[in-house]
């Protein structure tokens, strides 16, 4: 697998002056070559484990990893990581671990923000000498490319294993081939996913705002490149996911003009098919607001609180990296009095239930789960389309 990159742990990140960079005592180039040797071997994991979340290559020489103790009492380690997916990671450690030991990792995004990460160590196994490899669940799934520069030109997807049954909602299919018209309704016989299907972009732009969750255009539709921005303008989808010829490089410059969600080219395969799809509804179900409510005479209003709980969760984000509860509060209070007044309760409960962990503890990391959750709540509304 080519290598997908992270962003590198800086000095701060990594130690003190004249420390051990982590805990097995390695410094970037031989850790580097343990690990190559890991990989080769497949050791510290079953290979064969039918995971539903790919793992991709994360190397980072020291990352701040602290581990809850029964009666309260906590450890930090410098740990080295080893790999990342959605559900968790896999850090190398020098010493045993037991499963079910609760814990925080402190994970790098791109843009240079650690993010106190609630967690579960779920594997411990011995490798060699003192190193030992601890699978580490995430209590809640993250957004692979916060923290991983993945191409999706390429195809990498965050699923490896995708349950059709779990893809909901609308696609709208934007082709005039019949026989691809054919072949995606099949790839997706087993999904919970209902098809509109249009063959040109007039028909496309007519449709209702929020008429479908996924929209899948084929770029060769005469027109189809223009498509994208029409469908935005109009959100008749939140999501796009664009059809290629080829992997020619002309096709791959048009795909990253129109700046799709996901992409796939042809021939078409059901596996990345369902795999662009779980990415595109999977990675974050979308909180509907009632259309009514976004009728003529106050969707303005709705429109601009729906920006500010948009804003509010990258400020929530934001805190979170700082580790300032009192940011935080304050955030979660505004979001509350934002959503409620627009028929958003389950926004406003959230906010509510975050707002008041974060009070009682006054520590962004044990309030870590649910302010994450209110920051994903806010990032995933959107008004709800009348037709399905």
């Amino acid at each position: 697998m080519p290598p997908i990159r992270g962003r590198k742990a800086d000095a701060k990140s990594a130690a003190t002056p004249g420390s051990r960079p982590n805990t097995i005592g390695l410094a970037e180039r031989d850790l580097g070559t343990l690990m190559d040797k890991l990989d080769e071997s497949g050791g510290g994991h079953d290979v064969h484990a039918k995971r539903t979340f790919a793992r991709w290559p994360f190397r980072h020489n020291s990352l701040k990893l602290v581990l809850e103790h029964p009666g309260g009492s906590k450890s930090t380690f410098q740990v080295a990581c080893r790999n990342l997916s959605r559900g968790g990671m896999g850090v190398l450690h020098n010493a045993y671990v037991h499963t079910g030991t609760v814990c925080v990792l402190h994970l790098p995004q791109l843009d240079g923000q650690k993010m106190p990460l609630p967690s579960t160590v779920v594997r411990c196994t011995h490798m060699h000498g003192v190193v030992h490899e601890l699978g580490i669940k995430f209590d809640d799934a993250i957004q692979i490319n916060d923290y991983v520069e993945l191409d999706p030109l390429m195809g990498w997807s965050s699923f490896e294993r995708v349950n059709p049954e779990k893809l909901t909602g609308t696609v709208l299919l934007v082709t005039d081939s019949e026989l691809d018209e054919r072949l995606i309704g099949h790839f997706l016989s087993d999904t919970q996913l209902k098809i509109r299907c249009v063959k040109t972009p007039a028909e496309a732009v007519k449709m209702d705002p929020g008429s479908a969750d996924v929209a899948i255009i084929d770029l060769g539709v005469e027109g189809a490149k223009d498509l994208f921005a029409s469908i935005r303008e109009k959100g008749v989808a939140d999501t796009m996911i664009a059809i290629g010829p080829d992997a020619s490089t002309t096709t791959r410059t048009m795909l990253q003009e129109v700046e799709g969600d996901g992409f796939v080219f042809k021939p078409l395969s059901s596996e990345r098919m369902l795999s662009v799809l779980a990415d595109c509804i999977l990675g974050g179900d979308a909180i509907e607001i009632d259309p009514a409510l976004a009728g003529e005479s106050s969707g303005a209003l709705v429109k601009s609180c729906i920006e500010q709980l948009k804003n509010a969760a990258s400020e929530i984000r934001e805190a979170i990296a700082a580790e300032d509860p009192m940011q935080c509060y304050a955030i979660c209070q505004h979001i509350k009095a934002i959503a409620s007044p627009i028929g958003l309760r389950p926004i406003a409960s959230l906010a509510d239930s975050a707002a008041t962990s974060v009070a009682q503890s006054m520590c962004v990391v044990d309030s870590g789960v649910k302010l994450q959750e209110i920051a994903r709540a806010c990032e995933r509304i959107r008004i709800s389309g009348g037709s399905g």
